[in-house]
């Protein structure tokens, strides 16, 4: 399982440029409606045991694999032809308000492909071999360019932090093709994409930006406006099925004013893999930004956002500590004394823990969760860290809390 022992870029300044009001201190609840139903989709890959659970059970499992509300209308969606055209030109459209992207291409992209066609885009036209990437990038990706770069497409190095990133391009700059960072990152912080990209540019590098996750997008500033040269990423969960072994709905963009010396030929020509991807899962990725639009995912992130922050005080309060102070949107990760008995005692209660780290779990929030599911994941994880009289206090604390709203 990945550990998190290293602060990383995240310590470094990072803008945060909120495009909705989070409203930390309101108790409102996000409307309901019709829009939304109680479907749950989600990875199978280091899920553990989260499939025994109904389908009402909360789940706080991170990284990617989010417990989301998924719009109803995709259980009628039947698009093809010019409907379903309509729905991926939409698709790169929103992408493109998301990311402050241009010409977004959409494809089926097994996970972490996508970013290995964008370092494949960044070596061709730089004429470089080497790219450099962030230890905090997600496992997935990460695997996905090393087993590209074993096969002789570029050559992958790693760094820490901006400390790493300088020793790294110090040693034969001119060799460098492009930096790989996330942002957010696997452990939900939000990097300093901007610091990334001052540091590539200097050395005629480009900025390759991999976004774990498109809802929380929508609550900051586009990476392009931060200096990424390059996007990526996928429309998980937001697909039907979500098997790691199977191709998602992925995407690629280019910044403006930022110009691969490639035509577009070539530029398809990078295709790591022909993947077919199942008409069913573009419909539903598809589907979900077209019907939400950038209000409903600002929406999802506003309520998301609340949610984590309240999860977080009260993680502190209890006792837990962090492995990152970084900023973050809807997820972070926690330390834990024995993660897979945290994660075995929560499922005995009917709650879906967190995605696990060696020393601890990733914790995602979603629109989908309630306050007092947030209450009851604090309480039990209390109980089993601490103690009952640790997690009695805890329970006392949020309960006034709940008072002095009302009041």
């Amino acid at each position: 399982m990945p550990s998190s022992n290293k602060d990383g870029i995240v310590s470094c300044d990072v803008e945060v440029s909120f495009v909705v009001d989070v409203a930390l201190d309101s108790n409102a609840e996000v409307e309901r409606d019709a829009f939304y139903s109680q479907r749950r989709v989600g990875a199978d890959h280091e899920r553990g045991n989260l499939d025994a659970f109904g389908e009402d059970a909360p789940r706080f499992h991170g990284a990617g694999d989010y417990d989301c509300f998924i719009p109803a209308s995709l259980a009628r969606v039947r698009a093809t032809g010019e409907a379903f055209a309509k729905l991926l030109v939409e698709f790169c459209e929103t992408i493109g308000a998301l990311t402050g992207a241009v010409r977004v291409r959409a494809a089926a992209y097994r996970e972490g492909s996508a970013l290995v066609r964008a370092c494949r885009i960044a070596c061709l036209s730089a004429s470089r071999p080497r790219v450099l990437v962030a230890e905090s990038l997600h496992p997935d990706a990460r695997r996905q360019l090393d087993a590209y770069a074993a096969a002789g497409l570029f050559k992958v190095e790693s760094f820490a932090d901006l400390a790493g990133l300088d020793a790294l391009l110090a040693c034969d700059p001119t060799s460098v093709a492009c930096v790989v960072c996330s942002y957010p990152n696997f452990y939900g912080s939000l990097e300093s994409v901007s610091a990334v990209a001052e540091r590539a540019r200097k050395v005629g590098a480009s900025t390759v930006v991999a976004l774990n996750d498109l809802v929380a997008a929508a609550a900051v500033k586009p990476a392009c406006e931060l200096g990424a040269d390059i996007v990526v990423g996928d429309a998980r969960p937001f697909v039907e099925s979500r098997r790691a072994s199977e191709p998602t709905l992925g995407f690629i963009g280019f910044a403006p004013g930022f110009e691969p010396k490639l035509s577009d030929s070539e530029i398809a020509a990078t295709a790591v893999k022909a993947d077919v991807l199942d008409a069913r899962s573009a419909e539903f990725a598809t589907t979900y930004y077209a019907k939400a639009g950038m209000a409903g995912i600002a929406d999802a992130s506003r309520r998301a956002r609340k949610l984590a922050v309240r999860a977080r005080k009260a993680l502190a309060e209890a006792g837990f500590q962090f492995h990152h102070d970084a900023p973050f949107v809807r997820e972070f990760a926690v330390k834990v004394a024995d993660p897979k008995g945290m994660n075995a005692y929560l499922a005995r209660w009917g709650v879906g823990g967190g995605r696990l780290l060696d020393d601890g779990m990733i914790l995602a929030f979603t629109e989908k969760h309630a306050e007092g599911e947030i209450d009851e994941l604090v309480y039990l994880m209390t109980m089993f860290q601490f103690g009952e009289s640790a997690a009695q206090e805890g329970a006392a604390r949020a309960e006034k809390s709940r008072k002095d709203k009302k009041s």
